[in-house]
């Protein structure tokens, strides 16, 4: 073909052309902006999982100093106990009687006392209180 008949197809073929190549370029920026959107679609939902990775951390640290706080706590209920528990065990030592909801109360805390593992010293003491006459 002649170059003037390729003029000739161009031209009177323009508006059909023009729309084709805008129709190829619109395709080409539609492919760049989704592109673009999964990037950051990608980006935000590594984002996403960090935080959650981070909280994640965050909720087991937590959970290990709760842990701490019960088992100070535990420490805590076990030295009350004792205490109380040796109070009172020494308040009969000079006697012959116990009142009998003193018995029970006392009973009862070192039946708890042997249940959380002690005995010891508060043990002995509750020997004796427990041949005590209740009145």
């Amino acid at each position: 073909m002649s170059e003037a008949v390729l003029i000739v197809l161009i031209t009177s073929m323009g508006g059909t052309f023009l729309t084709v190549v805008g129709a190829i370029v619109q395709q080409i920026f539609a492919t760049k902006d989704l592109k673009r959107e999964e990037k950051k679609t990608q980006t935000i939902t590594k984002e996403t999982k960090e935080v959650a990775e981070e909280t994640m951390q965050e909720t087991k640290e937590g959970f290990g100093d709760l842990k701490d706080i019960m088992l100070s706590q535990d420490l805590i209920i076990d030295l009350l106990l004792r205490d109380r528990l040796r109070h009172l065990l020494r308040s009969y030592q000079d006697k012959t009687e116990v009142p009998y909801a003193d018995k029970e109360l006392i009973v009862e805390m070192h039946q708890i006392y042997q249940k959380r593992g002690h005995n010891g010293t508060i043990h002995t003491m509750f020997e004796a209180f427990d041949k005590l006459k209740v009145i």
